[in-house]
């Protein structure tokens, strides 16, 4: 033998160790494998997460809601691999999803029945085709897919994105698998947030160009300024009243805008005395000012400021009006005023002169058959304004006495701007003949008194009569450029008692101080003043009762209208002692009131509620006058 033999133990030695060395190249092969498989993993995570948050840079710049959801599909697609993809969204009801969009599916249905299973917190899951699910989404021909949801605020289900594969797909796309199912739930959280984002933010750009239209809209002049005073925002009826442009005074300081030289100082005082303690003297009240406009004109305006703070910063918000008018027209309220009082004073002097030396004279004594003019029953409602409510609280008193069994007239006797017909559902361009035809001489007494009793909608004992002013601009002006016959109108009244056997009449009168309502006034046994609790009202009150006092009128009451709820007592009193006259009533005011339809249908259908209680104290001092109801042959 040439060689020399190799001992078996040394050979069995050798043969273990390369057994060995093989075991440990596979092993090493196998972790490179699995390295490999793992940066695979984590590549395959990084290019999801970074599908991700390209989706989300793109997403914020999105300000469409379709946008957002195609945006979202798109990602979805791309990240996981998958065939198709759909947006779900829970309807109003609940009972079903809404397909909001959709992405590769053959025939995309509209809606989807809803599950129990999406009200699962942060529910996520992989499906199959024997999934109840699926089973039960059937139109959307998915053998397998995955399920995420998103929560709103209140942790309510507020949409879902499911992604899957049909059956043509298999073999093209790979099930989703489980672990791809936490980036897609990231993708869906995200989409789920950005969309309620966008929501968020549409409702606030809505709410904001809502605003501006309200502002913009406003009969009122609208300043804002910053707590510097630099004017932010300015209106179109600001530039009207005050001649600015908004884009020349905005960035402006207000003080050298519109503010008159000897105000300034008080004005920057307030200013820092309220952003440094908060006291107030202006602020959330109503008051009387002058103000400048651009021509540097000085006039009176009515003004009210309300405040915001915002982060660090106050807010000054001030509606502004231009009262000029009002206050030339209550000045020549006033001399007017003082005029008649003036010549009711001589009136009464003459009277006094004339009884102390026998020379008075009372004229002759009525034929017989004359009416005989008794205005026991006789109630006018009136207002310094219009805006008080008195063509309601007429109507509303009318029921309410007709409710008791007693036949009521109403005469509207607001000759230039007439109404009252409405609220009976009567058309003013309907009426056959009106009080402005019985003045002209065109129709009998009879032709102008309306039976409205059926528009209570409620039957009631008695009847309301209406008895009309037109509503023809023609005749509106003819009447109050030619005037008429006062007698005539005191002959309306008497007739009207007699001929309709009316028990009571109301007369429903045009605000302020004018024939028509100085002639109620003489003649009515009660007169009902109605103003609403504000600072022009009640010096408008003042005058009326005055003149109310000055022609005698017998028996003069005051109804406060639309008053705040708290502190009805001592408004009461407040205004008794003002003008040292009864207040019949404090009518609070409610808004179910304003929006009830129907005359006198709110007094008769709600008998407990405290406006009908209110208006139904007015009745107490009215019926101490005896009724000596007068038969007709319209009974």
């Amino acid at each position: 033998m040439s060689s020399k033999e190799i001992p078996e133990d040394s050979y069995k030695e050798l043969l273990a160790r390369c057994e060995n060395l093989e075991q440990e190249r596979n092993l090493r092969y196998q972790t490179e494998q699995e390295l490999v498989s793992a940066k695979n993993r984590v590549d395959d995570e990084l290019a999801r997460f970074k599908i991700i948050q390209r989706f989300v840079n793109d997403a914020l710049l999105v300000r469409d809601d379709d946008a957002l959801i195609e945006l979202a599909l798109e990602s979805v697609i791309e990240a996981f691999e998958c065939e198709t993809a759909a947006f779900l969204v829970p309807d109003v009801s609940g009972e079903t999803l809404t397909v909001v969009g959709e992405f590769g599916l053959p025939f995309p249905p509209e809606s989807l029945p809803y599950d129990a299973e999406l009200d699962r917190s942060n529910f996520r899951t992989l499906l199959d085709e024997d999934s109840p699910l699926l089973k039960t989404w059937e139109e959307l021909e998915l053998v397998h897919a995955a399920l995420s949801i998103y929560s709103d605020q209140d942790g309510k289900t507020a949409g879902a994105i499911i992604a899957g594969n049909t059956a043509d797909g298999v073999g093209t796309y790979e099930p989703f698998a489980k672990q791809k199912l936490s980036a897609f739930a990231v993708l869906v959280s995200q989409a789920g947030s950005l969309r309620e984002n966008l929501e968020a933010t549409e409702r606030i750009r809505q709410s904001e160009e809502r605003n501006r239209t309200i502002i913009e809209q406003a009969l009122d002049a609208v300043v804002t300024v910053d707590s510097e005073g630099v004017i932010t925002n300015w209106n179109q009826y600001a530039e009207s009243t005050f001649g600015w442009p908004r884009e020349e005074v905005l960035g402006s300081n207000l003080l050298e805008t519109i503010i008159p030289p000897q105000s300034r100082e008080a004005h920057q005082q307030g200013m820092q005395r309220f952003q440094q303690t908060g006291e107030k003297h202006i602020i959330d009240q109503r008051v009387e000012l002058s103000a400048l406009n651009r021509d540097g004109k000085e006039f009176p305006i009515e003004l009210a400021i309300s405040t915001a703070q915002i982060g660090n910063e106050v807010i000054y918000t001030a509606f502004l009006r231009d009262i000029s008018e009002r206050k030339l027209a209550e000045e020549r309220l006033k001399t007017q005023v003082e005029s008649l009082k003036q010549e009711l004073d001589e009136a009464q002097q003459h009277t006094a002169v004339a009884l102390q030396t026998g020379t008075a004279s009372f004229g002759e004594e009525p034929e017989a058959g004359a009416l005989k003019q008794d205005w026991s029953n006789l109630i006018a409602v009136h207002s310094f304004r219009g805006g008080t409510g008195k063509s309601y609280l007429t109507t509303q008193l009318a029921t309410l006495l007709a409710a008791g069994g007693m036949r009521v007239g109403i005469l509207d006797l607001d000759i230039q701007s007439p109404g009252i017909h409405l609220m009976f559902g009567l058309n003013g361009q309907d009426l056959p003949f009106t009080l402005n035809d019985f003045i002209g001489g065109h129709c009998g007494l009879k032709d102008i008194a309306y039976n409205v009793t059926e528009a209570l909608r409620k039957p009631v004992p008695g009847e309301v009569w209406l008895i009309p002013a037109s509503t023809q601009p023609g005749q509106i002006a003819q009447l109050i450029s030619q005037g008429y016959d006062a007698d005539q109108l005191q002959e309306v009244f008497s007739r009207l008692m007699v001929e309709l056997g009316l028990d009571k009449l109301i007369i429903d009168t045009h605000p302020g101080i004018n024939e028509e309502a100085l002639l109620a006034i003489n003649n009515a046994r009660h007169l009902l003043v109605v103003l609403r609790p504000d600072t022009l009202d009640y010096e408008g009150t003042g005058l009326l009762v005055q003149v109310a006092r000055k022609l005698n009128s017998a028996h003069v009451m005051l109804v406060a209208n639309q008053a705040p709820a708290e502190g009805m007592e001592s408004l009461k009193k407040q205004l008794e002692t003002t003008f040292e006259t009864p207040v019949a009533a404090v009518i609070p005011y409610d808004a179910q009131v304003q929006d009830y339809d129907g005359v006198g249908a709110f007094v008769l259908e709600q008998p407990e509620h405290a406006v009908t209680r209110a208006i139904t104290g007015i009745l107490k001092p009215i019926m101490k006058t005896p009724v000596e109801h007068t038969p007709s042959e319209n009974q």
